[in-house]
């Protein structure tokens, strides 16, 4: 099982899950409404920061996620729920089960007792 150790490791996890959620029947119509396909690169690299920075403390990711789900949900009439993100965390989980350790990164082993 592959430890995360740097920025291309997110990065290659990102795409991949990023273009499996996409696709997918109950997700793929909400990302895919609120990312045109020309903002998508952005979006991932985005992403990639936002992960870089919680995982290895890279000061990288400058924005507010919080903000901007509550937007999306907003102009969704409040339609997103637990359905939408238990099928996120259940594509994520099966995709990388076996793949990846999360919570092997470098940082995850510093702060750990």
């Amino acid at each position: 099982m592959k430890e995360i150790e740097d920025r291309a490791d997110i990065d290659f996890l990102v795409d991949r899950f990023y273009s499996k959620i996409r696709k997918d029947e109950l997700l793929g119509p909400i990302f895919n409404r609120h990312i045109p396909e020309e903002n998508w690169p952005k979006h991932l690299s985005k992403l990639t920061d936002f992960l870089e920075t919680n995982l290895f403390g890279v000061t990288k990711f400058k924005g507010n996620p919080s903000l901007k789900h509550s937007g999306v949900d907003k102009v969704s009439n409040y339609k997103i729920d637990r359905v939408h993100f238990g099928k996120m965390v259940k594509t994520l989980v099966f995709d990388y089960r076996g793949t990846v350790r999360w919570c092997q990164c470098r940082k995850s082993k510093k702060s750990s007792p």
